[in-house]
């Protein structure tokens, strides 16, 4: 069901944390006052949405990012990132891609330590965070480049339902921002895909295109998040 209200009611969360798909994803969540803290998958790509939150349920979840240095290859590419230069490189296990964490031109050997240990921490964070918190919401924004490859509402509810699965009791609610070009925020699409999952659909990248490539609006992103979802900050979570 479509809706249009310039003033909608607010769900009120305890904190908010990124599923992916884009790293845009963390950026709108902080920017909308949702997200404080960094957890695992704010900065990752591949891997699907459901085995992501399966992940989750893992024993070791928090080791399961990159067990081992062996596992990781090395593309052979950075990302292009102006003052944090990354190696990229990818989990030949999970299918996990790593592109803003291992510094250029530094031997894994030497990087892969640290990294892990950072990858061990934000796992851990998210888990204690869930355990903490009553009302949770979770971010998932589409790629701003489309390859096609899109998470479905099925997807987006069965994702839900495995988070409650694993934490019993607690209510979870999930934001999906989609991308349509040319559809403006004004204008914007919005479904209750059921009463917990909601769908907001707009053009959210910007004219401009960095390497060819069209950059995410995080103001509009942000914007979007905000317009629907707060944060109760009753929870007190810690680092």
């Amino acid at each position: 069901m479509a809706f249009f209200g310039l003033f909608p009611e607010k769900t009120t969360v305890d904190f908010g944390f990124s599923i992916g798909v884009a790293c845009a994803a963390t950026q709108s969540l902080r920017a909308a006052g949702l997200q404080t803290f960094s957890y695992p998958f704010d900065w990752l790509v591949g891997m699907g949405m459901l085995q992501r939150a399966q992940m989750i349920a893992d024993k070791d979840f928090a080791g399961g990012f990159m067990e081992r240095a062996e596992d990781l290859t090395a593309l052979g590419q950075t990302n292009q990132s102006p003052g944090h230069l990354c190696d990229i490189y990818r989990n030949r296990v999970n299918q996990i891609q790593f592109n803003h964490d291992f510094p250029a031109a530094v031997p894994l050997a030497e990087s892969y330590p640290s990294v892990r240990e950072k990858y061990l921490r934000r796992g851990e964070r998210l888990k204690r965070h869930l355990t903490q918190s009553s009302k949770i919401l979770i971010g998932l924004v589409e790629a701003h480049i489309d390859n096609g490859q899109h998470v479905s509402d099925g997807e987006c509810l069965e994702l839900l339902q495995t988070m409650r699965e694993m934490f019993p009791g607690k209510e979870f609610y999930l934001c999906h921002l989609f991308r349509t070009e040319g559809l403006s925020y004004r204008r914007r699409r919005v479904e209750n895909v059921s009463a917990s999952v909601r769908k907001i659909t707009f053009d959210y990248c910007s004219n401009r295109a960095d390497n060819g490539v069209p950059a995410p609006r995080l103001r509009l992103l942000s914007k979007a998040f905000s317009t629907y979802y707060r944060r109760s900050f009753e929870v007190n979570l810690c680092n």
